[in-house]
Parts: C-alpha cells; sequence; structure tokens
C-alpha cells in the first residue's frame, strides 16, 4: 500500500512536470545544455556561425558567441558550449532514441525518482512512514517543482534521483 502511494507521488512529479514543463529553452543554461545536446545528437562539439568569422570587424567572434558557450580557438567562427557534458550526453541519447521533445521528459523522469528514492531512503532509515514523509517533502518542495519543468540538470544530478 505504501509503494502505491510513493508511485501515485512520484506519477505526480512526472505529470507535473510534463504538464507544465517549459517545452523551450529560457535562459543561458538550459540552451548550453540542450545546444550541447543537439551539436552531440549530430556528431559534433562546436557550432558555426560565419558572421563571426568576418575578419574586417574587431571583436565579431564574441559578439555573436551565444551566452554559455566561448569562442572555439582552433576553428575561425566557430564557438564550443561550456556546460559540462553529463547532462547534454543523456538528452542526446534521449533524443536519438526517442525524438526530440523526449529531450523535455528527462527532468520530469529524474523527479519522478527523486521522490521514489527519498521514500526508498526514508524508509530504510527510519520506517515506511519516515520513507512517505521524505517523498511528500521532496514533491512538495517549491525549489524542487521549479527545477523539475525546466530542461536544467538540478534534479537529475540531485542526489536522491540516482539509487545507490
Amino acid at each position: 500500500m505504501r509503494r502505491v502511494a510513493v508511485a501515485v507521488l512520484a506519477t505526480g512529479v512526472f505529470a507535473a512536470g510534463i504538464h507544465w514543463g517549459t517545452f523551450a529553452v529560457g535562459g543561458s543554461d538550459s540552451y548550453c545544455y540542450l545546444n550541447q545536446a543537439e551539436l552531440f545528437g549530430r556528431g559534433m562539439v562546436r557550432d558555426i556561425e560565419p558572421m563571426s568569422a568576418d575578419p574586417g570587424w574587431t571583436g565579431s567572434p564574441d559578439a555573436f558567441v551565444p551566452v554559455g558557450h566561448n569562442p572555439s580557438p582552433d576553428v575561425p567562427g566557430s564557438f564550443v558550449p561550456m556546460c559540462p557534458a553529463g547532462y547534454p550526453l543523456l538528452l542526446a541519447a534521449t533524443r536519438l532514441t526517442f525524438g526530440r521533445d523526449a529531450m523535455y521528459w528527462v527532468t520530469p523522469v529524474f523527479g519522478a525518482l527523486a521522490v521514489w528514492f527519498a521514500f526508498v531512503l526514508g524508509r530504510r532509515l527510519a520506517n515506511p512512514a519516515a520513507g512517505i514523509l521524505a517523498a511528500a517533502l521532496t514533491l512538495t518542495s517549491p525549489i524542487f517543482l521549479y527545477q523539475v519543468v525546466q530542461p536544467m540538470n538540478d534534479v537529475v544530478a540531485s542526489p536522491l534521483a540516482k539509487p545507490g
């Protein structure tokens, strides 16, 4: 019965993440993650912006580099993401397997896992009631709910979202 209750909570987190998910890039971090995932999906590590290679314009490489990226010193007119590669690799694998929209499902899936593993941790450290309370508190945390609807790595990188 307790596992069913926690499964309902975890499913609720996933449903909330999908229903209220942004399904869009909303800042430099999410753009860096998703752009890097797109690059990895194409087998590349850098993007090229031809206009930034204009030698007649001083500072043009910096003018065309998106926030969260750096100009590549190797290829004129190109830039590379500067975010860690773990989350984008997961997004790229998801995109290649299930399609572009599925990249936005990764965080809600890990949000559901975080709720489930909060239950497992609470049950292991104390008792099943503590596990349900831990899952419920995780689920109702405003910061957690804010992050579970965005293509960001905060929920995915949380210790609760990983078994161990």
